[in-house]
């Protein structure tokens, strides 16, 4: 019998400046995505730190200005595990202005290989651009305030 768990992730809305965010385009077994930079909270870890570790795995980001966002209020399953509630909470952060977008054929010295970050215009990027329906959800959120 598989145990139903809740499963808390930590992504930024990380601005590389005022018109673009930052993306993570990923892979995982033979599924590609593509979402909001961040994962998941590890045991002992406060969210804040959570964001600033997943940051700094996938692209070497040392987040400014960190102001809390959003936090999921409805059910999701987790598109990995169907016994997974998935509570997310969304950061709203900025990239030091050394940040630097690393060419698609390189990993940008992240801890997964597998994950490439890249700035995205935020008025050209839509909700089906992204993988995931919170992250769809948060990004019309954020156009409705940029707007």
């Amino acid at each position: 019998m598989s145990t139903k768990r809740f499963n808390i992730r930590v992504y930024g809305l990380c601005f590389a400046d005022e018109e673009h965010i930052i993306t993570s385009h990923e892979t995982r077994g033979e599924m590609s995505f593509s979402k909001f930079p961040g994962g998941g909270l590890e045991f002992g870890e406060g969210l804040i730190d959570c964001l600033k570790r997943e940051l700094w795995e996938e692209g070497r980001i040392k987040p400014l200005n960190i102001q809390h966002f959003y936090t999921t209020d409805f059910y999701q399953v987790s598109a990995f595990n169907p016994h997974d509630q998935l509570i997310s909470v969304y950061y709203r952060c900025e990239a030091p202005i050394t940040w630097q977008e690393y060419p698609f054929s390189e990993t940008s010295g992240s801890e997964n290989p597998e994950a490439i970050l890249r700035k995205t215009p935020l008025n050209q990027l839509k909700k089906e651009d992204l993988t995931f329906p919170i992250d769809q959800l948060v990004l019309e959120m954020l156009l409705g305030q940029k707007m």
